[in-house]
């Protein structure tokens, strides 16, 4: 099927090299179709004048293209469509990361170890956003060509499990709270992330402070609406407070800076008399703890004392005030072997459509685990 220009789209206003937005079209239209193994695409210069752009900038998405395997260069007859080179992953699993944090690359490297143990192999994809927040599926796509028995994604977002279903791979992927599962032919299994063993250690370690102490619940989702429905049963006022983030700073930061912002007024209505400190606050990010103690300390009163503190911490010790704060701590190494022996099970054909369920656990300020609170 011959390239029209209308198959190539560039914004000129997106801060992207126009490079890689005539190379990102390209790899698009192969993998849909829109163009066929040996197909003649028009020349380096016959392309700068469809699109508007410099020769160098057609050459250097050409180069790109060639060098990746999606052309190659004929002489006297110019650059033709071919599909990169593949090796297959047969026998193995494909780990999409979403996230390269503590939690996700320690879970898929006990995947990894417990995978190459078993003489299986294991390959990963890193998917990246643009500046609009949509996955750059190229490289997900070049890994699902691979063709892996099975797909573990962190990401239950349609459009990565839609393109691993297109491909025809088996999978599991990550869920968390109360989100619905998918109920297709290629889901094996699903392993969800829940706050319920976090909810009965937070009940079990507030039992001190007696029914009518008061708690700030701070998030900016309702992924965890389970501990704060948890906490509302057992104590007397609970606040639960959802700040409001501005993504385009990107996820972290932005998270840390509206926490830092949300407490700054609190601490000022505080010091007005118009409101006073609770008994605890349960921070349901690290990273919105993070910015809570910053607007402590740019106070200048630091950490407020009397004043429990507990972080859901994701990624390891990412807190440098370490030793002031009680946790709803992840083990990632225990569950990257939970998850590892989960999908061996399914490899198997064991327990096909099963959940494993996953969580964190209580941890005091000593580090002393409170027992009976993972699942």
């Amino acid at each position: 099927m011959p390239m029209d220009s209308s198959s190539v789209v560039i914004d000129r206003k997106s801060g992207i090299p126009l490079s890689e937005q005539i190379a990102k079209a390209f790899r698009g239209e192969i993998l849909c179709g829109g163009m066929s193994l040996g197909e003649k695409i028009p020349s380096i210069r016959r392309m700068s004048e469809i699109l508007k752009v410099s020769v160098k900038t057609v050459r250097t998405a050409y180069a790109h293209l060639a060098l990746e395997g999606w052309l190659h260069n004929v002489p006297r007859i110019g650059f033709m469509v071919k599909t990169p080179d593949v090796p297959p992953l047969k026998g193995g699993v494909l780990v999409v990361l979403v996230d390269a944090g503590y939690y996700n690359i320690t879970v898929a490297a006990q995947i990894q170890k417990k995978f190459e143990g078993e003489g299986l192999c294991v390959s990963y994809v890193v998917l990246t956003r643009d500046e609009a927040g949509n996955y750059d599926h190229h490289s997900l796509d070049i890994a699902l060509a691979r063709s892996p028995d099975i797909v573990f994604s962190f990401s239950s977002c349609d459009d990565v499990i839609d393109r691993i279903v297109y491909a025809e791979r088996k999978y599991v992927y990550v869920v968390h709270g109360n989100e619905p599962c998918r109920n297709d032919r290629l889901c094996l299994g699903t392993v969800r992330i829940s706050d319920k063993a976090a909810s009965e250690g937070l009940v079990r370690a507030f039992g001190s402070l007696g029914g009518s102490a008061d708690i700030w619940c701070v998030s900016f989702a309702s992924d965890h609406d389970a501990i704060v429905r948890a906490l509302k049963r057992n104590f007397g006022a609970v606040v639960n407070i959802k700040v409001q983030c501005d993504w385009v700073l990107g996820r972290n930061e932005a998270i840390r800076y509206a926490a830092y912002v949300e407490f700054l007024q609190r601490l000022k209505e505080v010091r007005a008399g118009r409101a006073s400190m609770p008994s605890a606050i349960v921070f349901l990010d690290d990273y919105l703890a993070q910015g809570a103690f910053l607007a402590f300390f740019a106070t200048g009163n630091g950490v407020p004392r009397g004043v429990r503190l507990v972080v859901w911490v994701n990624n390891g010790n990412s807190i440098v005030f370490d030793g002031m704060y009680e946790r709803l701590a992840m083990d990632p190494k225990s569950h990257g072997l939970a998850v590892a022996g989960f999908l061996l099970e399914r490899l198997s054909g064991k327990g096909r459509g099963k959940t494993l369920t996953l969580g964190p656990r209580y941890v005091a300020k000593d580090g002393n685990m409170k027992r009976g609170t993972e699942k």
